[in-house]
């Protein structure tokens, strides 16, 4: 999702947050720049949908500044973490076409996968923000789009939960977890699904 310009809102800037832009067109508040180590200690910036009233953030910001904070101190064991389900997929995708393109990147196991990853950028390249859901149970996902040299057209997606455990990764789909992904209740907690689960 490339971040696209709006209009300020009126409000004092969050302590963490900063001064926030709203984008009328998806009603959405978009932060100032958050140095996030774990990117490559670049300037991120976060989205956050409006609450229920439209044009407004939600009324408590506290979940949402643990979460990123939480990610912020975590994020490189977090990687470090699903290293095997981001080969997963980079695996399920070769097996599919690998053998048939040439100029396939050839990764020999999990601990190489990350350099092939450009997490936090968008499918033209440019930044993309990373956006803050909070769903029924209150629970704060961070939803990391970016690409993948193995599958350019669909990259790449990463779920954190609460900023501290991946519920998701995969190609991108906007999707919260792999149960809300397929509607398949047996899909709870799985990280990634392989062609093999889906298809057999």
């Amino acid at each position: 999702m490339a971040l696209s310009e709006g209009q300020d809102t009126n409000m004092k800037p969050d302590e963490l947050f900063g001064d926030f832009t709203y984008d009328v067109e998806f009603d959405w508040h978009i932060s100032q720049p958050i140095i996030v180590p774990c990117l490559d200690g670049r300037g991120c910036q976060f989205i956050i949908s409006s609450g229920q009233i439209s044009g407004k953030l939600p009324a408590d910001l506290s979940k949402y500044r643990t979460a990123v904070q939480n990610f912020i101190v975590c994020g490189d064991y977090i990687w470090k973490s699903c290293s095997i389900e981001m080969y997963n997929y980079y695996t399920d995708i070769r097996d599919q076409i690998g053998n048939d393109d040439d100029k396939f990147p050839v990764i020999n196991d999990c601990n190489d996968v990350w350099k092939h990853v450009q997490l936090g950028y968008g499918y033209d390249g440019k930044p993309a923000g990373l956006k803050l859901d909070e769903d029924d149970s209150g629970d704060i996902f961070i939803s990391i789009e970016g690409g993948c040299d193995w599958e350019p057209e669909h990259g790449v997606q990463v779920v954190i939960k609460n900023g501290l455990a991946i519920t998701k990764l995969g190609p991108y789909d906007g999707h919260l977890t792999n149960e809300q992904a397929y509607g398949r209740k047996d899909f709870k907690g799985i990280i990634y699904v392989s062609s093999k689960m889906l298809w057999g």
